[in-house]
């Protein structure tokens, strides 16, 4: 027994991957935008932040090698106030351990952990316009055809 016929099934997959498209322009938005937000502060400074939690990722290439890449949740103090940031290590850490890292004030004045520069994360640039045109397609797959059909 069929719940939804397929028109309606491709509707809904084409506005789950809306959502998604969406998400990739806000993600890239946000990186943006804290690339220039490093770029306008005026108190960068290399804070000594400790790993609370990680997380292990690996990725297997043709060849069969590991990329092994640790995302991990930092604590890190600026002027006796405890702030939390990420980063992703390509060596082995731990719970527990100390690492350096580049951190600066915010516009809201709260610090934040440096996550690299435009130029080294070209793919959120990138996921902007990829985003957008993803998202004009579907709209048009969603509401255009039924318009058409109308007619």
């Amino acid at each position: 027994m069929k719940v939804l016929s397929d028109k309606a099934q491709n509707k809904v997959i084409c506005v789950f991957l809306l959502i998604g498209s969406i998400g990739l322009v806000v993600y890239g938005v946000t990186h943006i935008f804290s690339s220039i937000e490093y770029k306008l502060s005026s108190d960068v400074r290399h804070v000594t932040a400790v790993v609370k939690d990680y997380q292990i990722s690996v990725k297997t290439d043709e060849k069969g090698d590991e990329d092994v890449k640790y995302h991990a949740i930092l604590s890190f103090e600026v002027d006796g106030k405890t702030y939390t940031g990420k980063d992703v290590f390509s060596r082995d850490i731990s719970r527990g351990d100390e690492v350096t890292e580049k951190a600066y004030r915010a516009l809201n004045g709260e610090y934040k952990l440096y996550t690299g520069d435009i130029g080294d994360n070209i793919t959120s640039v990138m996921m902007i316009p990829a985003g957008i045109i993803i998202s004009i397609f579907l709209i048009y797959e969603i509401f255009g055809k039924s318009k058409e059909k109308e007619q």
